[in-house]
């Protein structure tokens, strides 16, 4: 097991974290549970957009809700149930309409899936994350709580415009065809990404930031049945990792570990907070004044 320790130092503790956690969307129409969600019949007040977002608040089965082949210019906002992948089991999100600039957003926040027992989304095939209108804006994937499952990943746009947030929930994932993906590990997150096949350098056009108080974890279990071992320590040192946005190749503000065989996790050693610092402040300084 490969373990890493990381030293504080003062100016660091008096600092305030500058990530920024996902905000939750706010709904103005609500999904009936049952049908295609890309069907304007299954919403009390039409089809979500970035201007009229969605609540998907729960499901009547873990069949009864299917995603559509492709969304653009949709803002759904998911609190319960399951959202699968129908037919070939591929699901397409490619950003906003032609000239909007809008995103096209999946918020996964179930709250009472904390064991990650069932899947609030469930691709078994190809999920692809592509920006295909000019002016369109990009796609966004945030897991704040709840589980995700994805066959295949396919994200062929760019960092800046594909987005993974990870905050207290679980995305799985199969293998890759392209990684063109920004992930963030979101403020105080517990969550965690594990990816089954790196399937060679595909990992490397990824770029992933922690914020400094997250703990959440990123595993890679193999790289096509060879030992992924020291990938992470590659990672890092490329400058392909970042902290509160800032590129870090310290490999001392990072706990990385083997994990089975052939397996490695990352995650950031996690910054007291602001609140524990506050804390401590005042806590320094009453014992100071009692002292005298």
């Amino acid at each position: 097991m490969k373990t890493t320790t990381k030293l504080t130092s003062l100016a660091l503790l008096s600092a305030l974290s500058c990530s920024v956690a996902s905000a939750a969307l706010t709904t103005t129409t609500t999904y009936d549970g049952i049908g295609a969600v890309d069907d304007a019949t299954n919403w009390d007040n039409s089809l979500p957009t970035n201007a009229n977002p969605g609540l998907v608040s729960g499901t009547d089965s873990a069949d009864s809700a299917w995603l559509g082949p492709v969304w653009t210019n949709v803002a759904i906002r998911q609190t319960g149930g399951t959202m699968y992948a129908a037919g070939t089991g591929n699901f397409n999100m490619r950003g906003g309409a032609l000239n909007s600039g809008n995103t096209t957003i999946l918020e996964i926040d179930d709250a009472a899936n904390t064991s990650f027992a069932s899947k609030n989304l469930d691709v078994s095939g190809t999920f692809s994350m592509w920006s295909q209108n000019a002016g369109g804006g990009g796609q966004e994937l945030s897991v704040l709580s709840g589980y995700a499952d994805v066959g295949n990943l396919n994200a062929v746009s760019s960092a800046t415009t594909s987005i993974i947030n990870i905050g207290n929930g679980k995305l799985d994932i199969g293998t890759l065809t392209a990684a063109r993906v920004g992930v963030n590990m979101l403020s105080g997150g517990t969550g965690e990404i594990v990816l089954d096949d790196r399937n060679g350098s595909l990992l490397n056009s990824m770029r992933l930031n922690f914020a400094s108080d997250s703990s959440a974890s990123f595993t890679i279990l193999q790289n096509g049945g060879a030992s992924s071992s020291d990938y992470w320590e590659f990672y890092v040192g490329a400058g392909f990792a970042s902290i509160d946005g800032l590129t870090v190749t310290d490999l001392s503000q990072f706990d990385i570990q083997d994990v089975g065989g052939t397996g490695t996790m990352i995650s950031a050693i996690p910054e007291p907070s602001s609140a524990a610092l506050l804390f401590g402040v005042v806590s320094f300084g009453w014992l100071a004044l009692r002292r005298r």
